[in-house]
């Protein structure tokens, strides 16, 4: 075989080929760049006026009042006459009424972009130094996003201090001049070898001049250098962040907003431990960073809902006497309350009613004792609950409708019905305009405490008197309440007949409430109002499951109400569904089976049900036992 026919020699062929192609189309091309540069340019400053003369044209090559059109030079000479009127731009004698400060202030962008040079600046003096003091060595220098840009430098395989790239806070040094840059962030960011090219390309569009860090800070307003910082820190750029607030704070232009736009940069960055040392090295200095700092740096730790970290920050916010607001207690309160720390919430409110009699901005309000009854409501510290209105009470503190709602519920939870009431009638005879919510909270007080539906039904239709709507939690109290005093099925069915008049749509909570209410109705051995009760269950259930709010408790109430009637196939269908449903009985449940199988003479149905149930709490506790063993072995 040749070596033309060969393989390899078609292949050879084939690259000539088409190395040749891209010969002959790389030729064309620069013979069509060299053919555009030599084209005479565009005829006239003003094309359109051309282009509608040339389409109003009678004759080719004509203008539209018959002179023939001029040659291309002496056109071109023509226009290279022309010149355009410059116009005269005349100050005004006075400046504009009621100019804005920031009117007259350089951009956002000007701020940004001297940060960025300067900081971008000293990265390279760092590097020069690096260079100047090692050998022919590397140093690893730590990108933005965790890459490395090599710098030739050390003696040794990262030679250089790996310290000195660290930024001064996570070193723990106090720097009289600021914060010095960590240049490895700057390596991959848009400072690097093409800023030259872009600084020469502004200059030949006749952009305008570009301005130093010290110049733009003095030239810009204070809400401009906020501004300036929070976009650094959106864009994620630390280090010039780091060195435009150095200059805004030698500027004597730094207010609390200054400070609180630096956390949010830092926060924005990713890098809220900056924040930290930042203020922890203001405290050093004695700089108070002003209400809205504090509260930025607050707002640091509720979003990282760190509440040890907060409380750390705002006792030394105390210490070193730092101005505070309403705000920054309030969040504190809050992590309290999510927390259930009710009595890290009570400190907190004797230092915000300290701080209150000093300064009017930090009295407690509504939402303060509301988060503290939210620490109430998780730590279940019921007997806390009066103490808490006391104060509220003392510093006159006017809840709203929520706030009221909240202490009687809580009362409730305590089973106290009488300081239910008590904080009931307080709500009414308050400025607070009614609610539906306070009467609500008093019927599931009254529901968990009392056996008296004549005192609730009174409730009732005092709510519905002065025109409140009750919706689905008016309704539940009310269902238990009937079902606890065995209530006949007239009075059940009548309350049903009502809420549905009203609006009221099922859920399944109601649902659930309506079923137990049906389940608890006396029958008296009567066949038919036993019949009745099992087709109303029936006919709820269905609804329930149509609608998506069916759950193991309703299946097990209706299961229960067909094994009272003594009907075993309608007990063992309703049961089968409930598994289809993937809502099987659990150890509670089947203990109700079992008592309602006991009433309807099931007694073989009763123990099966009974013997179940024991079995399935024996694996639990087991279950749980060997759970906690095993968190046993791993503490120790």
């Amino acid at each position: 075989m040749s070596t033309a026919t060969s393989p390899q020699g078609l292949n050879r062929s084939k690259q000539w080929l088409k190395a040749g192609s891209k010969q002959v189309r790389k030729s064309k091309r620069q013979a069509k760049r060299r053919a555009n540069r030599l084209a005479l340019p565009r005829p006239h400053p003003q094309p359109r006026v051309w282009a509608a003369a040339a389409r109003n044209s009678p004759l080719p090559g004509t203008l539209p009042w018959g002179q023939p059109a001029p040659p291309a030079l002496e056109l071109l000479q023509s226009l290279s006459d022309f010149k355009q009127p410059k116009r005269v731009y005349t100050e005004p004698s006075a400046p504009p009424p009621r100019s804005h400060p920031l009117r007259h202030s350089v951009s956002v962008g000007h701020v940004v972009k001297a940060a960025q040079k300067e900081a971008h600046a000293r990265f390279r003096q760092t590097e020069g130094e690096n260079r100047e003091g090692a050998g022919e060595g590397r140093v690893e220098a730590p990108g933005r996003e965790g890459g490395s840009s090599k710098v030739a430098g050390a003696g040794t395989e990262g030679g250089a201090e790996a310290d000195s790239w660290r930024h001064p806070a996570e070193r723990g040094l106090a720097d009289d001049e600021g914060v010095m840059v960590a240049p490895g962030s700057l390596a991959s960011t848009s400072l690097g070898s093409d800023s030259k090219s872009r600084e020469g390309k502004r200059e030949n569009e006749g952009e305008e001049p570009e301005m130093s860090l010290e110049e733009a800070v003095a030239k810009a307003h204070t809400v401009v250098l906020n501004n300036a910082l929070t976009a650094l820190g959106a864009a994620r750029q630390v280090p010039a962040l780091d060195v435009a607030f150095k200059r805004v704070m030698a500027s004597s232009k730094a207010n609390s907003h200054t400070w609180a736009s630096l956390f949010g940069a830092y926060a924005n960055a990713g890098r809220p431990d900056l924040a930290v040392a930042q203020f922890e090295q203001a405290c050093r200095k004695g700089t108070d960073i002003g209400p809205m700092g504090a509260s930025a740096l607050i707002k640091l730790c509720a979003d990282q809902d760190d509440l040890d970290k907060g409380l750390e920050l705002f006792y030394k916010m105390t210490s070193t006497r730092t101005t505070l607001n309403r705000y920054i207690y309030n969040c504190l309160l809050h992590l309290c309350g999510a927390h259930g720390r009710v009595y890290d919430g009570l400190d907190l409110l004797a230092a915000m009613r300290t701080d209150g009699s000093i300064q009017e901005d930090c009295k407690p309000d509504g939402y303060t004792y509301s988060a503290l009854l939210r620490a109430i409501t998780v730590s279940k510290k019921w007997e806390l609950l009066p103490m808490v209105y006391k104060q509220m009470m003392r510093d006159k503190v006017e809840p709203d409708a929520e706030v009221w709602a909240q202490l009687v519920s809580l009362a409730g939870r305590a089973n106290r019905t009488d300081l239910a009431a008590a904080y009931f009638n307080a709500a009414q005879a308050s400025k607070s305009p009614p609610s539906s919510h306070i009467y609500n909270a008093m019927l599931a007080a009254m529901s968990r405490g009392s056996k008296d539906v004549g005192q609730m039904m009174v409730v009732y239709q005092d709510m519905l008197s002065l025109s409140l709507v009750p919706d689905a939690y008016t309704y539940v109290p009310l269902f238990s309440a009937l079902a606890k005093a065995g209530s006949s099925l007239q009075d059940v069915d009548a309350l049903a007949v009502e809420m549905r008049a009203l609006g009221v749509q099922l859920n399944t909570q109601l649902g659930t409430a309506l079923l137990n209410a049906y389940k608890h109705v006396p029958t008296m051995g009567s066949p038919a109002l036993t019949q009745t009760l099992a087709s109303r269950v029936d006919g709820l259930l269905t609804q329930l499951v149509k609608q998506g709010h069916a759950n193991m408790q309703t299946y097990v109430l209706v299961a229960a109400v067909h094994a009272q009637a003594g009907s075993l196939p309608s007990m063992q269908r309703v049961l089968m569904e409930a598994v289809r449903a993937r809502a099987p009985p659990d150890a509670r449940a089947l203990r109700i089976l079992s008592l309602a199988c006991e009433d309807g003479g099931l007694a073989g149905a009763a123990v099966h049900f009974m013997e179940q149930a024991t079995m399935m709490k024996r694996v639990h506790i087991e279950a749980e036992q060997r759970r906690q063993g095993r968190r046993g072995a791993l503490g120790r």
